[in-house]
């Protein structure tokens, strides 16, 4: 029973309307989780490959100036573009793979863990982000970097010089040491990009504009890369 405003007595809720009002929230909310996760794949697969496809060609000249043959011997200035099919076919998915995975992380272990500080949840999230995205863009920075040092004419033929000589394990030789490069950072950008994000959300009283969440994360992505390089 609950109290009126004037100090009279009502029926509390019968029990089913209690209940369905908590399917409804749940329903409602299990539905804005399916929204917030579809967008983060849609947005991560977008911005995966627009990133990879600007920056490809400075990628390339530093692999052939790394490249054991010599920087001439690798390419040079020659084919820059060479490889980027690989890197289309892998930076989507590898990406959305990622957003996808943190986004759910994320929710999943606030809800789970609603004691725990919220840079604590970023960095799990992010680890798990990591080791989700590394099963796609480990083998599809194989083939790429083969490409872009003209080891083989086309993607395919690099795949299949991989498997032949190691077998599908060849193509994620190097997961461990992608990951032991890749996790550091993480867990320095994600915490620090949602801790701008939210400080900036508080002080302006409203969520940020795309262009202000991107300054928050290239901040957030130079200091990552101020320390782990």
């Amino acid at each position: 029973r609950r109290l009126t405003a004037r100090g009279g007595c009502l029926p509390a809720a019968p029990p089913q309307r209690a209940t369905q009002r908590s399917s409804q929230v749940l329903a409602m909310s299990t539905d804005l989780n399916r929204r917030q996760f579809a967008s983060s794949l849609i947005a991560g697969s977008v911005a995966g490959t627009s990133t990879d496809c600007i920056f490809f060609p400075i990628d390339t000249l530093k692999t052939r100036l790394q490249a054991a043959e010599g920087f001439r011997k690798a390419g040079g200035f020659r084919h820059l573009e060479k490889g980027v099919v690989a890197v289309v076919a892998g930076s989507a998915p590898a990406a959305a793979l990622f957003f996808g995975a943190y986004t759910l992380a994320k929710t999943e272990l606030s809800g789970a863990l609603p004691g725990a500080p919220d840079a604590a949840v970023h960095m799990a999230a992010a680890i798990v982000g990591e080791v989700v995205e590394s099963v796609v863009r480990v083998p599809t920075e194989l083939v790429k970097q083969r490409m872009q040092a003209g080891r083989h004419a086309s993607s395919p033929a690099a795949v299949r010089d991989i498997v032949a000589a190691s077998g599908v394990r060849g193509l994620f030789r190097g997961y461990a040491s992608t990951l032991a490069r890749d996790i550091p950072f993480a867990l320095i950008q994600f915490p620090l990009y949602e801790s701008l994000r939210q400080s900036y959300a508080e002080r302006a009283r409203r969520q940020p504009t795309a262009v202000e969440a991107a300054l928050a994360g290239s901040a957030a992505g130079a200091v990552a890369a101020a320390i782990t390089t």
